[in-house]
């Protein structure tokens, strides 16, 4: 090998993202790493308690046009607010919405509305879109929810979200690592003999797909509910939030996501979204 060669070599590994190391193994093989490169947007929750109605917020008192039922679930209970994305706050992501208000409500039991029978069954969930918001006509008081205890819920208090948009890689987690690279995780690390539980957890660590998220890859402490389901599989990440400190906690510090078939997101039809979590 000439002198050119070797840095021409070199070269085409020189473009690792900031924040993005690899270890002499594993950098052979960034270039595989980047061609899996999908947009995401990111989520920073804290707690504020001070937010309007049309505001993003996990938790808090949901934006509904006056008239609109508050969502209630299979047992005539009204349902915990978990989450309201306002788009128009939102970095422009594709095939995602630009404007309006999608909200997604959980019962407030023991395993936090999740039914493993049929999870896109809306009857201990629910997703809402509002396309068009009117702050001006919107319920401004839900005095009936003063005296309801939502004494299971993931989300202890009011939290306002901050967007920023953001690349993610693999997904070691995500069913679409098999299609990425031919094979699951488990058996991809296989090729590094001895040094295979090292490069499992570089790889593991180094692109995480953790955190509170809109698109991207998906992330779990188990499995992947779309991995054995042929049906599903091509069902993308709607929005994913994740156990962080005492504010947000899913069972024993687990995750939570949604997930949508690309042509019903196009259609803003959120009628039949698939809502799973999972913990340790």
């Amino acid at each position: 090998m000439g002198l050119f060669d070797f840095f021409k070599k070199k070269k085409s590994f020189d473009d690792l993202p900031a924040g993005i190391s690899l270890s002499d193994d594993l950098l052979p093989y960034w270039p595989e790493f980047k061609k899996t490169a999908l947009e995401f947007i990111s989520i920073e929750a804290k707690p504020n308690n001070s937010l309007g109605v049309t505001q993003s917020k996990f938790a808090g008192l949901p934006y509904l046009p006056e008239g609109f039922p508050y969502p209630k679930d299979k047992d005539g209970k009204y349902m915990f607010p978990l989450a309201q994305i306002n788009f128009s706050e939102v970095p422009s992501l594709d095939g995602y919405p630009t404007k309006g208000i999608l909200q997604f409500y959980i019962s407030s039991n023991d395993i936090y509305g999740l039914n493993l029978d049929d999870l896109k069954r809306q009857d201990s969930f629910r997703v809402l879109y509002f396309e068009t918001v009117d702050e001006q006509k919107a319920q401004k008081e839900l005095p009936f929810l003063d005296d309801v205890v939502f004494e299971n819920v993931p989300i202890s208090e009011q939290m306002e979200l901050n967007f920023s948009k953001r690349v993610d890689y693999a997904g070691v987690s995500d069913v679409r690592f098999r299609k990425n690279f031919g094979t699951s995780f488990y058996t991809w690390t296989e090729r590094f003999g001895k040094k295979e539980d090292a490069i499992f957890d570089e790889v593991s660590e180094t692109f995480n797909s953790w955190g509170n998220k809109i698109g991207g890859y998906a992330d779990f402490t188990q499995e992947d509910p779309r991995y054995y389901d042929d049906e599903h599989e091509d069902w993308i990440l709607l929005l994913q939030i994740a156990s962080q400190d005492e504010n947000i906690m899913w069972g024993d510090f687990g995750i939570c996501n949604f997930f949508i078939h690309p042509d019903d997101l196009v259609k803003r039809d959120f009628s039949k979204v698939m809502y799973h979590w999972d913990c340790t």
